[in-house]
């Protein structure tokens, strides 16, 4: 069964098809160019949002193993 999509990713795609362009497409483009400015550090609000959910991860493993 598909996933639904949402309204912004409907919206993204109707953008995307004016500038000839795929939503596959630009997420490829859009993930390397994140990934990029992330391994660089140049995008901290990436990862400050990354280390936070890796840390609550890290701590509701370990809580489970305590129960």
């Amino acid at each position: 069964m598909a996933k639904k999509k949402t309204e912004e990713q409907v919206l993204t795609e109707k953008i995307l098809t004016k500038k000839n362009k795929t939503f596959p497409e630009w997420k490829k483009e859009t993930l390397e160019k994140i990934q990029f400015d992330f391994f660089r550090g140049q995008d901290t609000e990436l990862e400050e949002y990354v280390m936070k959910r890796e840390m609550r991860q890290l701590i509701m493993k370990e809580s489970k193993k305590l129960l």
